[in-house]
């Protein structure tokens, strides 16, 4: 299954550096796998409340200031090549 970004092309961005700025620090690969709602899955069955909490429009947590700030043009830009920087300053210090 592959996610896309259309809606939300800045968020979009954000989590694509986010996901180079991972695997570039930890050496991994990170993997995804679709899991079918409501499977008993503990993990899944957080995610699907808290969607459920999103549909209704009542957000655990109040993240309008800080999303607004990591999609931010300026913000995702300096972003996406943040992975770069981590790449090279861990190979520098050798991590």
């Amino acid at each position: 299954m592959t996610w896309h970004a259309f809606s939300e092309p800045a968020l979009g961005h954000l989590l694509r550096s986010l996901h180079k700025c991972i695997g570039q620090r930890f050496q991994i690969s990170l993997q995804y796998q679709h899991v079918k709602a409501h499977s008993g899955k503990p993990g899944n069955e957080l995610v699907d409340a808290l969607a459920h909490q999103a549909a209704l429009g009542e957000p655990m947590h109040d993240l309008d200031g800080w999303l607004g700030f990591v999609t931010n043009r300026s913000f995702v830009q300096r972003a996406e090549c943040l992975w770069f920087l981590f790449d090279l300053i861990f190979n520098l210090v050798g991590w």
